[in-house]
């Protein structure tokens, strides 16, 4: 009886030690499952992200290496889109107004000096439409060797035939026509022209008659619808130097009655004004200008300055100008074009926009008028 309730005692002893040994031994066993399955996770989703990037590449077609391209050359492309902002708008103004002459007297009929006459010769403005507002290059300009300069060797090896070219107006005959010895179609008939025939633009008469000559040397007016006239070309960008300019007019021979001589380049738009010093003619100022277009072609020769005035208005053109010089009839040198209240109408320099006269800044042609004297020889090229 003793001994089992010895053993009673002994098993009631040994259960809540059991008891413990089993649960430490079970939570270390649930504690290492756990870790185990942790670091099973780990590993098998490391190897199927391993597994998974090149499947990715190759499904996308690289797109993982073209979005690292593109933001290698985003910044490239913003500084070539900021670049490609800052460059001029070098293209040329829309000029959609009626063309007209300046030159508006033909070679019949006798030059005056009343305001009237002068006022013939003027533009008809283009009343705000196709004016060419973006900034002119500067209006005085002393040459010197540039980016825009074209270098020779030296004087003796310079093509001035090459270098500076005669802007001759030409045009196409449409038609069979009749050269007249005057702008009417009362005039005597000297001669005619057969359609297809290129001829040369001497002077334009309100747009309605043109002067031209035939390449055998034949003279006369024709009609405008008669003829097929090219746009007007561009400007020249090609300067020349001190030293060319000057070999120029030596080239040619050039001299004046006074101590200046002019010479307009139209392929340029620059009027160059040479001062003789020693026995040579040195230049003394260069001024853009706009010349006559093709429709109402600046007279091209050799002149001497006439007469001048500081203003004139035309009624019936609705325009002047101030400072004008004349050079020959109806065309003259002047300021840039003017409504009555002598406020700018047409501030286009550096191109062809007149029509006919020689249109200078307001400052140069100033400078013209109080500086060039009369009979001084005027080269117009």
């Amino acid at each position: 009886m003793h001994k089992r309730q010895a053993l009673y005692e002994r098993i009631i002893i040994f259960i809540p030690v059991f008891a413990v040994l089993f649960t430490t031994v079970a939570s270390a066993i649930g504690i290492g499952l756990v870790i185990t399955n942790y670091v099973m996770k780990l590993f098998v989703s490391g190897e199927i992200v391993q597994s998974a990037e090149p499947v990715t590449s190759a499904n996308n077609g690289g797109n993982d290496e073209s979005h690292s391209e593109a933001e290698r050359t985003e910044p490239e492309q913003q500084e070539g889109a900021q670049n490609q902002g800052k460059q001029p708008d070098n293209s040329p103004g829309a000029d959609n107004s009626v063309n007209k002459p300046e030159a508006s007297e033909d070679d019949n009929e006798d030059k005056a000096d009343s305001t009237d006459n002068l006022g013939l010769s003027e533009p008809e403005q283009n009343n705000g439409q196709g004016q060419d507002n973006s900034e002119a290059p500067s209006n005085s300009e002393q040459y010197n060797n540039d980016s825009n300069s074209q270098p020779f060797p030296s004087e003796e090896d310079i093509d001035y035939d090459a270098l500076v070219k005669p802007s001759i107006v030409t045009a196409v005959v449409k038609y069979d026509v009749k050269l007249r010895d005057g702008s009417s179609g009362a005039a005597r008939a000297v001669g005619d022209v057969t359609a297809g025939k290129e001829v040369v633009i001497i002077r334009g008469y309100n747009s309605e008659w043109y002067n031209i000559e035939t390449k055998d040397g034949q003279v006369g007016w024709v009609t405008a619808d008669a003829l097929d006239i090219p746009d007007d070309p561009e400007t020249s960008p090609h300067r020349l130097t001190v030293e060319q300019l000057e070999g120029f007019v030596e080239y040619k021979k050039l001299n004046s009655s006074t101590e200046y001589l002019v010479w307009v380049d139209i392929d340029r738009q620059l009027v160059n004004v040479f001062k003789e010093e020693n026995g040579k003619w040195k230049l003394e100022r260069s001024m853009v200008c706009a010349t006559g277009r093709n429709r109402s072609p600046t007279l091209r020769g050799t002149f001497k300055i006439e007469d001048r005035g500081p203003w004139f208005y035309n009624e019936r053109l609705k325009s002047g100008a101030k400072y004008w010089v004349r050079y020959s009839g109806p065309y003259l040198f002047h300021s840039v074009a003017m409504n009555r209240n002598q406020e700018v109408d047409d501030p286009t320099l550096g191109k062809r926009a007149s029509f006919g006269c020689i249109r200078l800044s307001i400052e140069d042609s100033e400078w013209f008028y109080d500086n060039i004297p009369k009979n001084t020889t005027v080269f117009i090229y």
